[in-house]
């Protein structure tokens, strides 16, 4: 067992030597915030030269989280658990909807999209999955009663508060609270009484020690002193002695201000033996720390585009407010010239101009379109184009078979993106919440409210009723989590441009048209629209006329698909 001062070292030297593995990486985050917040370090620019940012990495990182967004919300069952070998269906098709309460109740898609936000801009999200406990007050017999609840929590974790090594054997979350916070852990026996009332005297009393930790730790300037704020590192993972030896497998503790530990290293509570988090992100790079999200990859085109746009702002102002020259010794009384006000009269000693003004060049057409270039090697590589963002479908003389190849080509690395996201956001956290639910929400004790029973009715009482030893079991089981938000979504999105090119050939080659059924087509072309009741918008047996004129009139056709074209899936 190691003293508390070796667990403090510790943590303090995995901490840096996560800090060193990722420092090129963290320069670059604060850059890519930087843009995606439309920020940028112009320099020393006179007072009327601009300083703007062309706002082309908000929008991309903003209709790629829609449209994962709308993935999920448009899914009501994004995902299924099933027992390997498809024994107990029933027992399966339960746990899912167990599963998928508790993740509503947390509000697990606000999160979820807020991390991949995160993955987007930062290239990691952070989701971190635990059970915490909130006050519930009921009603029995006469008598009010209130307790403290179990109930599922979901968190994004700002990566800048996440540290971890290549490795990721360790884990090591950075977050400031206020001192009455630790109080209030300390009297749950979550925390240690002493070292808080330690840390309360030491570092918060009359005479603060070792003031350059704490101006390190920005805790010497108080904004609110009734709330002073305490810096704290969460650890998860093995505890090595200096003997590079293991002390301690798979514990957690915590450390105060650097200093103190409130508390003592225990064992991993949570039967998973995983640390509660979950990584996020949108693109894999070879042997690198993390991958990389949408933003890193345009820094430069952005910073190019940026500057295209200010020269020329200056040119136009240039141009729109002119520029003189004054030809001083014209002037009789030259001093003239240092008031200046709407109908000034000038007396000049001869007939040469007074003022002339210096001819400027038009803008160049040659920089719009090179504006024009980057703003497409920018859509290109994040794969949010104008074409998914639905600003492309609307222009003239473009035909619904164009649309449809076009979307599909900026669909392809989005495609790829969205699936990746899904298999590590969607399955690692659904894999995460239902151990946790196994462990802490699947207990017939009445401090958990509410139970599977009240949640599935009858087909809850079963698992409400499992031992201890069963649910064990049920945990250790051989379970597959299936994604079918994002993926099917994309699946139908892919299968609408199937429908699309078929009525393109369709209405090219008449001839095909008896070969079809046109009822069956229709249905099609309702169901890809997404109206809610298909049914009563069919006549039960359609007249041959309506059917003929389906697939024979080539307008109709050409209407239907640029209809269709509107409803492809698409950020």
């Amino acid at each position: 067992m190691a003293d508390n001062n070796d667990a403090v070292d510790f943590l303090l030297k995995c901490k840096e030597e996560a800090l060193t593995a990722r420092q090129d990486i963290e320069a670059v985050w604060k850059e890519c915030y930087k843009q995606y917040r439309s920020e940028e370090d112009f320099g020393n620019k006179q007072e009327w030269q601009h300083r703007t940012c062309s706002p082309e990495v908000f929008p991309a990182v903003k209709g790629a989280v829609a449209t994962i967004k709308n993935m999920m919300i448009r899914s009501e069952d994004y995902f299924s658990i099933e027992k390997v070998g498809g024994e107990d269906a029933e027992l399966a098709e339960g746990f899912t909807k167990l599963v998928q309460f508790h993740l509503r109740d947390s509000d697990f898609t606000s999160r979820f999209c807020e991390a991949v936000e995160s993955a987007f801009v930062l290239s990691l999200g952070v989701l971190k999955l635990f059970v915490g406990e909130e006050p519930h007050t009921f009603i029995s017999g006469q008598e009010r009663i209130t307790r403290r609840m179990a109930r599922l929590k979901c968190e994004v974790v700002d990566p800048f508060q996440l540290f971890f090594p290549m490795d990721k054997s360790f884990f090591i979350e950075e977050k400031r609270v206020t001192v009455p916070y630790l109080h209030t852990m300390a009297q749950r026996g979550l925390f240690d009484k002493g070292v808080v009332e330690q840390v309360a005297q030491e570092d918060y009393g009359s005479d603060e020690r070792e003031s350059e930790r704490l101006t390190r730790l920005g805790l010497t300037k108080v904004t609110n002193p009734y709330r002073r704020e305490v810096v704290l590192h969460e650890y998860w993972g093995d505890l090595i002695g200096l003997d590079n030896r293991a002390v301690q497998r798979n514990v957690t503790f915590v450390v105060a201000n650097e200093k103190y530990l409130i508390r003592p290293p225990v064992p991993n509570p949570f039967w998973h033996g995983k640390a509660p988090y979950v990584l996020i992100t949108p693109l894999q790079v070879l042997f690198r720390h993390v991958g990389t999200g949408l933003v890193e990859g345009v820094r430069t085109l952005q910073k190019a585009l940026n500057n295209l746009v200010n020269i020329q702002l200056d040119a136009i102002l240039f141009r729109m407010l002119n520029l003189f020259e004054v030809n001083q010794s014209n002037l009789i009384y030259p001093e003239d010239l240092e008031e200046l006000y709407p109908g000034k009269i000038f007396r000049k000693g001869t007939d040469a101009p007074l003022v002339t003004q210096i001819p400027m060049s038009e803008p160049s057409m040659g920089a719009f379109r090179m504006m024009e270039q980057l703003r497409r090697s920018i859509q290109n590589y994040t794969g949010v184009t104008d074409f998914l963002m639905g600003l492309g479908v609307t222009r003239g003389g473009t035909t619904a078979t164009e649309v449809s190849s076009k979307v599909q080509q900026s669909n392809a690395m989005f495609e790829s993106i969205a699936r990746d996201i899904e298999r590590q956001g969607i399955v690692g956290a659904v894999d995460l919440a239902k151990d946790l639910i196994i462990q802490f929400l699947m207990d017939a004790d009445p401090g958990v409210e509410p139970n599977a029973a009240r949640i599935l009715g009858q087909a809850g009482v079963r698992l409400d009723a499992m031992s201890l030893g069963e649910r064990m079991e049920l945990l250790q089981g051989d379970w597959d989590v299936y994604p079918r938000g994002i993926s099917v979504f994309l699946e139908k999105s892919e299968a609408l441009s199937q429908l699309i090119s078929f009525l393109d050939i369709l209405g090219k080659n008449p001839a095909f048209s008896a070969q079809v059924n046109a009822e069956a087509l229709l249905r099609r072309i309702l169901e890809a629209f997404r109206f809610p009741d298909i049914t009563s918008l069919l006549e039960p047996e359609l007249p041959p006329e309506v059917t003929a004129g389906l697939i024979n009139d080539p307008d109709l056709l050409e209407a239907v698909q640029r209809e269709l074209a509107r409803e492809t899936p698409g950020p």
